[in-house]
């Protein structure tokens, strides 16, 4: 089980090198059953329906830290993007996904080289009028990494008003590819988007695991194996070694995180909850205010 673990974290380092993907674009993950209910109730793509009533889930002394009456989920078919929009469901907060082929009930929105795919956001945004964004989308090992990786900031330019949750990639990962000429768009994307998203709206995970199969592209592992990897990478005698690792070896020592909790730390980020989110640790401790 452990071996086979590694195995799929070997693909998974060799992708940061070989350019592979573990972030695609909203093209792996379950699909997505949780907009039944939005679709009725006049809960539907065109309307988004607004909530009823608005609360503080957060204590904060800003009167903004309320429950969104929209929210708009940028990849909600993906792995993470399908997490988010279940606990969005559970909430009982109105919410609306984008995926590039419209599975579930989810709007179009396929991003490519040209400003179609802004101009196609701002019809959905002014439809919809969210108050908040969570964007799962991603990509690597695409020819599009820049113009995908880079949207996210974009819509950020575009809308500063609104704000914006990113399922980003851990500071170490990138680091650790930083200067790689293969990697060259999908660093200039990263960091376009995470300069203008701000620290505050960011999730930074390393390695995410979930869903009931193996999968390649993305390299990933289903949850009874993450959650033993995960066990076992938290040790102390694991972490005192990971600290002193370089590079890729940090990054393989890394407990791995589950899709639901970093899903649950963008969605507890949306309601207003504060602090960094980029180690296994503040991650999972994000997802723990949903409960």
């Amino acid at each position: 089980m452990i071996s086979k673990y590694f195995a799929t974290l070997a693909l998974f380092l060799s992708c940061l090198n070989c350019s592979f993907s573990f972030h695609t674009q909203l093209r792996v993950g379950p699909p997505l059953t949780t907009f039944s209910g939005l679709l009725s109730h006049r809960r539907d793509v065109l309307t988004a329906a607004g909530i009823v009533g608005t609360m503080c889930l957060f204590p904060s002394t800003s009167s903004a830290a309320t429950k969104p009456s929209k929210v708009l989920v940028l990849g909600s078919t993906g792995l993470i993007g399908s997490e988010v929009s279940k606990k969005l469901s559970r909430l009982d907060i109105s919410f609306i996904g984008t995926s590039t082929d419209g599975r579930g009930g989810t709007e179009v929105l396929r991003i490519t080289d040209d400003s179609s795919s802004l101009a196609r956001f701002r019809e959905i945004a002014d439809v919809v009028k969210p108050d908040a964004i969570i964007s799962c989308i991603g990509s690597f090992n695409d020819d599009l990494d820049y113009e995908i990786n880079s949207f996210t900031g974009l819509i950020a330019e575009a809308f500063p008003s609104i704000p914006i949750t990113y399922i980003s990639v851990a500071p170490e990962v990138m680091a650790a590819v930083d200067g790689s000429p293969i990697l060259n768009k999908y660093m200039r994307g990263k960091n376009f988007s995470n300069d203008r998203v701000g620290e505050e709206g960011l999730i930074r995970p390393t390695f995410v695991y979930g869903g009931e199969s193996f999968g390649v592209n993305p390299p990933r592992v289903t949850s009874s194996y993450g959650r033993l990897i995960e066990k076992i990478l938290s040790s102390g005698l694991v972490r005192g070694t990971a600290a002193i690792s370089p590079g890729l070896i940090k990054v393989a020592l890394e407990p791995p995180i589950s899709a639901e909790n970093v899903a649950g730390a963008a969605v507890a980020k949306c309601l207003g909850a504060t602090g960094n989110a980029s180690t296994h640790d503040e991650i999972n401790e994000l997802a723990k205010k949903l409960n």
